[in-house]
């Protein structure tokens, strides 16, 4: 008995241990529109509005949430769509049909049926890249958001996948080849590098010039123009298909439809958690926001890994008489992703709050926070929040006002300003792994306890 409590202690220590924090939280639940066909691709815009592919209509639709959907006739079908620019290009793999319409308008910008079949087209600088395939070549076209060509590239000597054989960002494509090998093409440029892995990738996902590839082992290479920098093994069944989508700070995230499980990898470790509903379509905004649709075609449900912004050398000064206190901070967002209208200048007094936008000079955001006409501490702070909802607040300094000017220096106070209201979905997760592992806790104490008894009383007899 002794050696089954230790083995059950160990576990739950292990379990403390080597779980790390997961990165994402739910931020919104968006309701499914309603749609006359099946949808078979999914991206969302800088804006909010997610786009359908509808092959069966020869349609594709814009859902503006909140307001309905706008069923967009692009006479061809079209099962595939990428995103960029402000952008949205709608084709289906292996066919000549390719569509570019304007995100903010819905209005189709150009049609082409290009000569070959298109294979892939991934979002670049400067517009995207179409992967077209031929009997003998495949080629590399350049073009612009607009569709107009701006370069041109073939290669004759490597036969590539079929099935979503790119990725792209930056000024590099990355191509996978039916041997598993990947190339690296540079937009403007003649050639290819050609990489070898241990394993065939399955799913690509590029940002910033580097590519995640992906096996259907679950195991994990990040490539850059130098080579490899980084190999990982998360344990997981990938399948094709399975969105992937490659974040700031080299970071992955993976979607199993199948096992309903998201899994991030974030500094050399790997982290899993059960999605709260399955999916048939995912799509990732901006730069940390992935969209998933419900497979019951109830809700789209959205998740955040986006990480907290850091304020640091913030400093508040009366300025000329009084009425005035100009604050500066400087804000490191690692994501890249401050919400619209942050970071800002918050000042409580009493039960009254005033609030003003920052403005970023050089690296250092400022504002000129006008003092109330009360009397009492003015608490100032800088308060800054990301897409994702995430928030970091600092008080900067308090100071005793009346009647519209600065009197004195007001106590030190941690307090933080008032909380602007973000989703209680956000907290949902943590507070079940932290359940989880207190509910583990108290067996294991409730089995030792038992255990302990019994021997008590076996002694007494």
């Amino acid at each position: 008995m002794r050696s089954c409590e230790a083995w059950l202690i160990i576990v739950v220590l292990s379990l403390l241990v080597v779980v790390p924090a997961f990165g994402f939280r739910y931020t919104a639940v968006i309701d499914y529109p309603p749609l006359e066909y099946q949808p078979s691709g999914m991206v969302v815009d800088d804006s909010g509005h997610i786009w359908f592919a509808m092959p069966q209509g020869r349609a594709v639709a814009l859902y503006v949430p909140g307001v309905g959907v706008n069923l967009i006739d692009v006479e061809a079908r079209v099962s595939d769509l990428a995103y960029g620019h402000g952008v949205v290009v709608a084709y289906e793999a292996g066919s000549s049909d390719v569509v570019f319409i304007d995100a903010a308008s819905g209005r189709v910008l150009s049609k082409s049926v290009e000569s070959g079949y298109v294979d892939a087209i991934v979002p670049v600088d400067g517009g995207f890249v179409l992967v077209k395939n031929f009997p003998t070549m495949t080629m590399l076209v350049h073009v612009s958001p607009g569709g107009e060509i701006l370069w041109e590239s073939k290669i004759s000597d490597k036969q590539l996948e079929r099935y979503r054989p790119a990725a792209g960002s930056g000024k590099y494509v990355w191509l996978r080849t039916v041997e598993g090998n990947l190339l690296l093409i540079e937009l403007g440029r003649e050639g290819y590098k050609e990489y070898r892995l241990e394993k065939k990738p399955i799913v690509l996902a590029s940002r910033d010039g580097k590519v995640w590839a992906v096996d259907s082992e679950g195991g994990v290479t990040r490539l850059s123009i130098r080579g490899v920098e980084a190999r990982l093994n998360t344990g997981s069944k990938v399948m094709l298909g399975d969105p992937c989508f490659a974040l700031p700070g080299d970071r992955l995230v993976i979607l199993s439809r199948i096992d309903g499980v998201v899994t991030e990898i974030s500094d050399g470790q790997a982290s899993r958690e059960a999605l709260q509903n399955s999916f048939t379509l995912a799509a990732l905004k901006g730069v940390a926001e992935v969209y998933m649709a419900d497979a019951s075609e109830k809700s789209i449900l959205v998740a955040s890994f986006s990480r907290q912004p850091t304020i640091y050398d913030a400093s508040a000064t009366p300025v000329g008489d009084g009425g005035v206190i100009r604050v500066t901070a400087r804000v490191s967002d690692p994501d890249g992703d401050l919400a619209e209208g942050y970071p800002r200048v918050v000042g409580v007094l009493g039960t009254d709050t005033s609030i003003q936008q920052m403005s970023l000079v050089g690296d250092v955001y400022s504002a000129d926070l006008a003092v109330p006409k009360s009397e009492g501490v003015l608490k100032v702070y800088v308060q800054a929040m990301d897409a994702g909802g995430n928030e970091a607040r600092l008080e900067v300094a308090s100071y005793q006002v009346s009647g519209g000017r600065v009197t004195g220096v007001g106590p030190a106070t941690a307090t933080p300003p008032p909380s602007q209201g973000t989703s209680n979905l956000s907290s949902l997760f943590p507070f079940a792994v932290e359940m989880t592992f207190f509910i583990i806790l108290v067996t294991v104490l409730v089995v030792v306890w038992l255990g302990r008894s019994r021997r008590g009383r076996r002694r007494r007899r």
